[in-house]
């Protein structure tokens, strides 16, 4: 076992070696124009395709060179047990994946760590573990493809492709890999075999091989979904495609501006206003707010958005650390360390990760800061209740600044936010009907408040309401 797990990293070393070089090269380079570890999600999804689809190649061209019947019975035909030679075979790709993968990854984190003054957390250490791990599962999925029955063993490949719907981070994420390749194992040892295309007898294998197979089925009737709305675009009954949307559906919404928004609720209201509020739909300001997808997540391997925001007049750079649960600076000039930065004047560490949105606060899922160039300070502004989660950091709103969180739409006084840095009072609270996900807000203010309109998104239907007007002393745009 061990003469062949040698002869095969003999066989592989050239190329091991030649990706590596490969991989070191480009993130070296790019890390010369950005900084790696503070990139958007779809950045790294890139990278893990790319590795993905290596092990994949690496995987079909190892097996399918044994695979031809001649060197599959040689192969095969020695003194060993077949899954002792299918893990010299395995463990020498999981090695060559190691030098070419995340090998190259932990090099540029030692490299930043060590040379530059950007931050590397812990989280940051587990991306070539990461890296590697999704290369094992596609070089595995690839060896399944080709050793296990060419009917259903591409089914494989449908495992790793899992990884993107799980909503898994961190740590948890790496388990989830660990669970997939380890299912991976489990279906190339079936395959492996002098004849991988006899069904196995034993009934659990037969059901770890149908797994799959029952997920590609889906996966089938999800891509013959895609045809029929296919269908529908050729023969232009589409919703997507049709000059007038359907009446209260998705689309409707989608494409509707917020004043006909707020008119399509108004006509459901039964209030005796309704007709004034009509009238001075077409005289006011309308404001549309949508929630956030998603917030950042405590040592999350990967980002929302870059976890980082330029102080100009000082030219310094703050990034966000997750260990540290502070900003950590440095001058974008010198390339020095600047010191960290907390919320106050005690520079207390942040409850939860937070970055830079619009109207230059800061957020996490609990409150929005603003930053003091001249004090270089972030204090905080907006402190959400308990329980309440942020759905869309504060915006001009008018005159005021409008909030949502998952529960309620609030609005702040928007002078006291220019001229102050004193925590705000809310002026008025809107309670959401239900969960604000799926929700697009509309708000028109009125001359002695607010009038908003909510918006739920469903599958097929939308929820169309306008709730009544609120009169809010001082709160009018």
């Amino acid at each position: 076992m061990i003469d062949l797990f040698k002869g095969e990293l003999l066989r592989f070393r050239l190329w091991a070696l030649v990706a590596a070089v490969i991989n070191l090269v480009a993130l070296a380079f790019l890390s010369r124009m950005v900084d790696l570890a503070q990139q958007p999600l779809q950045v790294y999804q890139v990278f893990c395709v790319v590795y993905a689809v290596a092990g994949a190649l690496l995987g079909l061209y190892q097996m399918g060179s044994y695979r031809k019947p001649n060197q599959w019975l040689n192969l095969l035909h020695r003194p060993l047990h077949r899954l002792r030679i299918a893990g010299a075979l395995t463990a020498a790709g999981v090695v060559v994946l190691l030098v070419a993968v995340a090998l190259p990854i932990a090099l540029v984190a030692v490299y930043q760590e060590s040379l530059t003054p950007r931050v590397v957390d812990m989280r940051h250490w587990l991306l070539p573990i990461a890296a590697w791990l999704i290369a094992v599962s596609g070089y595995l999925a690839g060896a399944y493809a080709m050793v296990g029955d060419r009917r259903y063993a591409f089914t494989g490949f449908l495992l790793p492709n899992l990884f993107m719907y799980s909503q898994a981070s961190g740590v948890a994420m790496l388990g989830v890999h660990v669970v997939a390749i380890a299912f991976l194992v489990v279906l190339l040892a079936i395959a492996f075999k002098p004849d991988p295309a006899a069904p196995s007898r034993n009934p659990l294998a037969v059901l770890a091989v149908a797994l799959p197979v029952q997920v590609g089925a889906y996966f089938l009737a999800w891509m013959l979904g895609y045809g029929v709305e296919l269908g529908w675009t050729v023969s232009g009954t589409h919703p997507l495609g049709m000059p007038v949307p359907p009446k209260g559906g998705y689309i409707e919404a989608d494409r509707a501006e917020g004043k006909d928004m707020l008119l399509l609720g108004i006509d459901a209201s039964r209030s005796p206003e309704a007709a004034l509020w009509r009238e001075q739909v077409a005289l006011s300001d309308v404001h549309t707010r949508y929630p956030l997808r998603n917030l950042p997540v405590r040592n999350t391997l990967t980002n929302p958005a870059p976890m980082e925001f330029d102080d100009g007049e000082n030219s310094v750079r703050w990034v966000f650390s997750h260990d540290r649960m502070r900003f950590v600076g440095y001058g974008t000039l010198d390339k020095r360390a600047r010191g960290e930065l907390g919320v106050g004047e005690t520079r207390a560490a942040f409850p939860a990760p937070t970055l830079q949105y619009a109207a230059g606060f800061l957020f996490n899922a609990n409150a929005a800061y603003q930053y003091d160039a001249g004090q270089q300070r972030i204090f905080e502004r907006i402190r959400l209740p308990r329980g309440e989660v942020m759905a869309s950091p504060p915006e001009p709103a008018g005159d005021n600044v409008l909030v949502l969180s998952d529960r309620a739409a609030y609005f702040y006084p928007g002078r006291e936010a220019v001229n102050g840095l004193d925590l705000l009072q809310p002026l008025l609270r809107v309670p959401m009907p239900g969960p604000c996900r799926p929700l697009q807000p509309d708000g028109r203010d009125r001359t002695a408040g607010w009038l908003p309109g909510l918006v739920y998104l469903h599958l097929g239907r939308v929820e169309r309401g306008a709730a009544a007007a609120v009169p809010a002393t001082g709160a009018g745009g």
